[in-house]
């Protein structure tokens, strides 16, 4: 066995047996904030910015209010800026606190220790490019999966399959909308 083993071995037998001397919640939160801090946040939650503007714009529409494409995304993108002061802080708090509540606070101490290796910091470093690659192809799994889905949709509307107490006016509008 190496020696560069042997050491790390040991390092790790001294985390079992001698946890780190920071209580289990400050463990959670610097867990929290190495994994789930403000870069990360930010790249979970940037493209919630595209989502929300042709929902935005729906739901404004439909309370009679209209605005142009540009306008809604300068709104969305406003409220999204505003929203990000208070969120990176909250996210990483309420990850702490399921860290606190899922792990054993030796757990916890042995993670913290991990973190603070250079292939922890290197792992937690790589958690914004993680989550954004997460992202992307989430969004066009959802893309694929919703595509299929629309095509059962129309497959079950043509076979007559309605979930139980459809009204006639229901399918009716769901056929023409299907129908185009």
């Amino acid at each position: 066995m190496s020696v560069l083993k042997s050491v790390a071995g040991l390092g790790a037998a001294l985390v079992l047996a001698f946890p780190a001397a920071a209580e289990p919640r400050e463990d959670a939160e610097y867990i929290a904030e190495a994994l789930f801090g403000d870069v990360v946040v930010q790249e979970m939650f940037g493209a919630l910015g595209e989502m929300m503007v042709p929902l935005m714009m729906g739901e404004m529409q439909r309370n009679g209010i209209v605005l142009t494409e540009s306008g809604s995304r300068t709104l969305s993108e406003m409220l999204l800026n505003s929203m990000m002061k208070e969120l990176g802080s909250s996210v990483t708090e309420m990850y702490a606190d399921i860290y606190e509540e899922v792990l054993a606070p030796g757990d916890l101490a042995a993670y913290r220790v991990f973190l603070e290796t250079p292939s922890g910091r290197a792992i937690a470093k790589a958690q914004p490019q993680i989550v954004f690659q997460a992202n992307l192809l989430g969004e066009q799994l959802g893309m694929d999966v919703a595509l299929i889905a629309m095509d059962d949709i129309e497959a079950d509307i043509r076979a007559g399959n309605w979930p139980n107490g459809t009204s006639a006016a229901v399918k009716d509008e769901l056929r023409e909308l299907f129908a185009e």
